[in-house]
């Protein structure tokens, strides 16, 4: 009982110590924020805006970044372009979103390249500008943003906004796959399977797609399971086949359930496969139109010829949201 009663009495002190240090960080920030530091400002604004060492709230989050924003700061920019993109304490507002993304932009934030350039790739605020979004992709990705330069290379394979190039296009999704980023994966396999840009090797296609595929991306995880059922670029092997075609249709893949319910012996004559695969490739999207890049939270990129719908970055920055907090000075 002595026992119990101690650690209980040590985790209720370490909980006050926690308190009592939050509380001290919180009262510091203000302090200096008061003063005109536009870096605290950032730094208490993104407190609120996440609950750390204050209590959450959109409304003094919105305030305290608008400060340090008004002063320049360029990550203030960024997070105050993400409250209004989600109407986070604020009425959305895409056109405020764009022009706080873009002043961050400008000043060489890739996180708000990244999502500036998603703003035109959709004409949210904005009128929709495929060469503008082109061209902030660029920037980002020539900063090593991965989802940029998945959007990039999604642009060059369908000279969406650049002139259609698939050895740009093969560079770009290396550039991201190697970034591990599974949509890439997929897409670089598709180019390897296609000979677009690269010359074709099924063996490397598989390679990508098991990349992606072991990532959890059902497309991936289809299109491994058709090399499987067909034996290209791996040995053919139904169990395999079934294997990835079970897990593509547990991540809700109508394709992959399609080819589950027809059975996966892998007897397609090679060259019904191929032409079925580059459809199954090209409606990714599950119909055509765009892919919904994902969220501004680092935002991804419709594919429309063989990328994938890449629902791991959708509309608040999921990816790169709030810049972390950095201590005051």
């Amino acid at each position: 009982m002595k026992i119990f009663y101690r650690i209980t009495c040590a985790i209720v002190a370490a909980a006050a110590l926690l308190l009592s240090g939050c509380a001290t960080v919180a009262s510091s920030l203000k302090d200096e924020a008061e003063k005109g530091s536009a870096e605290a400002q950032y730094n208490l604004g993104t407190a609120y805006l996440t609950g750390q060492y204050v209590e959450q709230d959109y409304g003094q989050a919105e305030q305290w970044l608008r400060k340090s924003a008004e002063q320049g700061f360029a990550s203030a920019q960024y997070n105050l372009g993400e409250i209004y993109e989600n109407g986070w304490g604020v009425a959305q507002d895409l056109g405020q979103a764009a022009q706080w993304y873009r002043k961050a932009a400008e000043q060489g934030l890739a996180s708000a390249q990244y999502n500036l350039g998603v703003i035109y790739d959709n004409g949210w605020g904005v009128a929709q500008d495929l060469a503008q979004a082109a061209q902030w992709y660029r920037k980002a990705a020539e900063q090593g943003h991965a989802k940029a330069q998945n959007n990039l290379d999604i642009d060059y394979q369908n000279g969406e906004g650049v002139a259609q190039d698939y050895g740009q296009a093969a560079f770009w999704f290396r550039k991201a796959a190697e970034q591990g980023y599974a949509g890439a994966q997929d897409g670089l396999g598709v180019l390897y399977f296609k000979g677009q840009g690269v010359a074709q090797d099924y063996s490397q296609a598989a390679e990508w797609f098991r990349k992606a595929a072991e990532q959890g991306d059902p497309v991936a995880q289809d299109n491994l399971g058709k090399l499987y059922q067909n034996g290209v670029g791996v040995a053919q092997d139904g169990n395999q086949a079934a294997y990835w075609f079970n897990k593509a249709a547990e991540s809700r893949n109508a394709a992959a359930q399609n080819n589950q319910a027809s059975g996966s012996d892998g007897q397609e004559l090679l060259g019904a496969f191929l032409q079925g695969l580059a459809d199954g490739l090209a409606n990714r999207n599950g119909g055509g139109g765009q892919q919904h890049r994902s969220n501004n939270n680092d935002h991804g990129k419709p594919n429309n010829n063989a990328s994938q719908q890449h629902n791991d970055a959708p509309k608040p920055n999921n990816d790169a949201p709030v810049t972390p907090i950095q201590p005051a000075k």
